[in-house]
């Protein structure tokens, strides 16, 4: 009976350690798992630091890149309009001579005309006349023109206000000349002449002061 008895406390015995044994073994898998868990969270968060940081540089970089293009096609615009700066600059000097040029063809057009009269009949002074006043006209129609293009608003304004001005002075100019003559057969004559002669003054005035 004693050694039923003692039989019975050795198996409870041993199933107390064996339990014991696979609460500590539960134990530690659990721990086990939970400091895996750990390390693959850490992992993870370091993993998405690596990459949030990556980004930050790559985005630094992007932008150093991007300032450098910039850098790059400043210089190179810098460059360009010095080039074609110049190119301008030459374009609207000979735009400008060429302008002078022809003015002074036609001076030297008008001259010849004045100077090989057939007869010096006022007929035949009143037709040159005429033509240096057509002439002179036209030049200064296209010469204005040309500055309502290259002017800015505001200097145009002002080149309005001038050039009407300029033309009431001109014409009482005229008149008061061609009264020497009134009533005469030169007091038309004398009109026409000096309205050409302030005319192309004012040609060779707006293409020196105006015209760029």
């Amino acid at each position: 009976m004693k050694n039923n008895h003692l039989l019975v406390f050795m198996i409870l015995a041993a199933v107390l350690v064996l339990s014991t044994a696979c609460g500590n073994s539960s134990d530690a898998s659990n721990d086990a798992e939970d400091a895996q868990s750990e390390n693959q969270h850490s992992t993870q968060k370091a993993s998405d630091d690596q990459s949030k940081t990556n980004a930050v540089k790559n985005a630094v970089n992007d932008n150093d890149t991007d300032t450098n293009t910039n850098d790059t096609n400043s210089n190179e615009s810098n460059n360009k309009p010095d080039e074609e700066k110049g190119t301008s600059a030459n374009n609207t000097k000979g735009k400008k001579q060429a302008y002078l040029k022809q003015l002074n063809e036609t001076e030297n057009e008008m001259k010849k005309q004045q100077n090989n009269l057939e007869d010096n009949s006022t007929y035949a002074l009143k037709a040159v006349a005429g033509n240096r006043s057509d002439a002179w006209d036209d030049h200064l129609n296209d010469i204005y023109d040309t500055l309502e293009k290259q002017l800015s608003t505001e200097q145009m304004d002002q080149l309005r206000q001038e050039q009407r001005e300029w033309i009431s002075n001109r014409n009482e100019q005229a008149k008061e000349a061609s009264l020497k003559y009134e009533g005469g057969t030169q007091e038309q004559l004398e009109y026409v002449t000096v309205q050409a002669n302030i005319t192309k003054d004012r040609c060779f005035e707006l293409v020196e002061d105006y015209m760029k």
